[in-house]
């Protein structure tokens, strides 16, 4: 073998050690062909992405790495085949991992120096995360768009509703003979004031103390206010609420108030009977307190699931849409998060977590 042979030799291993070096540094699934179809780079976040080694996919036909995805889904052998790239191409559902979220998949033709087609390249990327952390955002900014104008309106509304309440009673206790009337308006102004009042949780949530308290004996509390109303609608309810579950520091008062919003919505999910599960447990790391609420009911239609807490938006005729806002707000506020799946016509589970820590 000649001195030449031999640099040759070590300029092509060189350039392999760059080229695999910089499919390492773009950060993502990278996944190159030839145009047979065969693999011919694959880098380690596309090992760890689809639990595969690169030793046993290199120069595998691509349609067979992944014989169980469907073709139309084969992005870097269509690029090939029809020679158009994919830009920033995001869809809802990964075939190759079989599961839903949000995907990026880009394609890029490889040419050389001649300018023929030798390979494309596909980059995949899981943005399930990053567009839950957009969401997230977009919602906090929202709530406080909100916030900022319940804090300046609801009180200027508040003021003349109650002088106007005041003078409907004492019109009502001159003609009694008309007191149906008078009764209705209160009641219509009261749930006007009851509105009022959650605009101004939602602006600012009561001020009350932070204690160490028992998720499992608020939820016991709260059960016993909506037992009669779930024993009206033949409603069983079934707890498993674990004894593991450690004090935590809360405002006792604001996370009741999450809980009866909760259970009242499933209950009232179920009209006619159904069956309610409340558990408790402590996360596999323990440092999480994780509570679940589940029915039976009527579930929450797919194209409603990403507004449901959203202020003023109600799957209720009769509601003011800020139940949930607030419970979200106030459940946010203790460093905790609330998770909503629901399948019409199956039901819906709440899940709510709390950190150990949560107010420390």
């Amino acid at each position: 073998m000649s001195f030449r042979d031999v640099s040759m030799e070590t300029q092509v291993e060189l350039w392999k050690s760059h080229s695999l070096c910089l499919l390492e540094a773009i950060g993502q699934v990278v996944v190159v062909i030839d145009t047979e179809g065969r693999i011919t780079a694959f880098n380690s976040f596309a090992e760890e992405m689809f639990g595969l080694s690169r030793e046993d996919v290199l120069n595998q036909p691509f349609s067979k790495v992944f014989e169980h995805v469907t073709k139309a889904y084969h992005y870097p052998i269509n690029t090939i085949v029809k020679g158009e790239e994919l830009n920033k191409k995001e869809v809802n559902y990964c075939p190759f991992l079989r599961k839903e979220g949000f995907f990026l998949h880009d394609t890029a033709l490889i040419r050389n120096q001649m300018g023929d087609i030798i390979g494309a390249m596909w980059l995949y990327q899981d943005i399930t995360e990053q567009r839950k952390y957009e969401r997230e955002v977009a919602k906090a900014e929202l709530l406080a768009a909100v916030s900022e104008l319940a804090a300046g309106t609801a009180h200027e509304i508040r003021n003349p509703l109650t002088t106007v309440r005041g003078f409907i009673q004492l019109l009502a206790s001159k003609h009694a003979n008309e007191k149906d009337y008078y009764e209705l308006m209160l009641k219509e102004l009261d749930r006007a004031n009851k509105i009022i009042g959650d605009f101004l949780a939602l602006a600012k949530p009561r001020a009350n103390e932070m204690g160490l308290c028992s998720i499992n004996h608020l939820i016991e509390d709260i059960l016993l206010l909506v037992e009669s109303q779930a024993n009206l609608h033949d409603i069983g309810v079934v707890k498993d609420l674990s004894g593991d579950i450690p004090l935590i520091c809360l405002q006792p008062d604001q996370i009741k108030q999450v809980f009866l919003n909760l259970i009242r919505n499933s209950v009232q999910a179920m009209p006619d009977r159904g069956l309610l599960y409340i558990s408790t447990k402590l996360s596999d790391q323990g440092d999480f307190v994780l509570m679940e609420i589940k029915d039976t009911g009527v579930g929450i239609p797919a194209d409603r699931m990403a507004k449901l807490f959203v202020p003023f938006f109600s799957t209720k005729t009769d509601g003011s849409g800020l139940g949930l806002t607030i419970s979200y707000r106030i459940v946010k506020n203790h460093g905790g998060d609330i998770q909503v799946e629901s399948e019409e016509g199956k039901g819906t589970v709440f899940r709510v977590s709390f950190p150990v820590s949560a107010g420390a």
